[in-house]
């Protein structure tokens, strides 16, 4: 499928910090992205920089294989965290968009307050509505100039549940029905997995796979140079974090775990083992569940698993290397 964004050599810092340093992504057309990370982790600053608010220190972003310039942006929206409420009623603030691009058009103002189900509100002041109820006219007000790309900030923070159902669902048919591209920055991982179809994890500056399986919430220690996670009770991995010793969270990629029936000699720092607990076909490849201490989900090719010829209850040793922890 061809890329809505394609980035390259992304570099955004502030002051001595590094924000974003991401060598290369694609995200692709017609899909629904979610970015997900801690607070301060670059999800709205990449967000501005693909929608052009925010310069880039460094690289190139193409928008649908042209460079980022002022035309593209007039094909995206962006909706912030907390979006601004003109003091006029509800239809004149959606329809903003259009005049700002020199043109009207009562019939895409209608059809963006159906769809976010704010037809009844059209005539009430925007400044006197519920926190939710400004996030789904902000979002009309971007469905309104009928957007290639959607780019929404935490669209459901601080949202009741009938909003986030609407704006989930809103979400579900543009890129159904319109075949546009959403890209949503959110805390929630539990939405990001149930409502993308992709779920990118902003780490270190750059994007990389989010897993929902192998998350753990874990203790972060160290002694001397070392750093180690504990899962549960006895559960340890070495990792290689620049974060302070605390609570946090991890995951480790299913694809960055080799699996053997013994322990393998290797430079790798981890290796975990137990009975297999689960097996199935995933889009050609095993994924194959170890009872570790806790559940840890691996992806191995069919050849491999036809190598080792694993059955509940056999025994694997799940190594792999203290990078591929990743700690947020």
């Amino acid at each position: 499928m061809a890329a809505a964004f394609e980035i390259k050599n992304l570099r955004k810092t502030y002051g001595p910090r590094a924000i974003l340093n991401v060598a290369h992504a694609e995200l692709p057309a017609g899909e629904i992205i979610a970015l997900v990370g801690p607070n301060g982790c670059g999800k709205t600053t990449l967000l501005e920089c693909l929608n052009g608010l925010a310069k880039p220190d460094g690289g190139e972003i193409l928008f649908f294989g042209e460079p980022l310039k002022s035309a593209s942006r007039k094909q995206m929206s962006l909706v912030f965290q907390s979006p601004y409420m003109f003091n006029s009623t509800v239809e004149q603030n959606v329809a903003y968009g259009l005049r700002a691009r020199q043109g009207t058009d009562a019939a895409a103002v209608r059809t963006a307050l159906e769809t976010v189900r704010m037809s009844d509100f059209s005539k009430r002041r925007a400044k006197n509505l519920s926190g939710g109820e400004a996030k789904r006219v902000a979002i009309a007000r971007a469905l309104a100039i009928s957007p290639r790309a959607l780019l929404l900030d935490e669209p459901t923070a601080n949202v009741d549940g009938e909003n986030t159902a609407i704006i989930e669902e809103t979400v579900r048919s543009l890129c159904r029905e319109r075949g546009a591209t959403v890209i949503i920055a959110t805390h929630d991982r539990e939405q990001a997995v149930r409502l993308a179809d992709r779920v990118l994890l902003i780490h270190a500056g750059n994007l990389v796979p989010f897993h929902p399986d192998n998350h753990f919430s874990a203790i972060l220690s160290q002694t001397g140079l070392e750093k180690l996670v504990t899962i549960g009770d006895n559960l340890r991995a070495v990792v290689s974090t620049p974060k302070m010793p605390g609570p946090v969270s991890c995951t480790i990629p299913p694809d960055e775990i080799i699996v053997s029936s013994a322990p393998l000699v290797s430079s790798a720092r981890n290796c975990w083992s137990g009975p297999v607990t689960g097996i199935t076909l995933d889009n050609g490849r095993v994924r194959v569940v170890v009872d570790a201490g806790a559940p840890v989900v691996a992806t191995i090719t069919r050849a491999s698993f036809d190598s080792l010829q694993p059955t509940i209850g056999t025994t694997l040793y799940l190594t792999f290397k203290a990078s591929s922890v990743l700690v947020f």
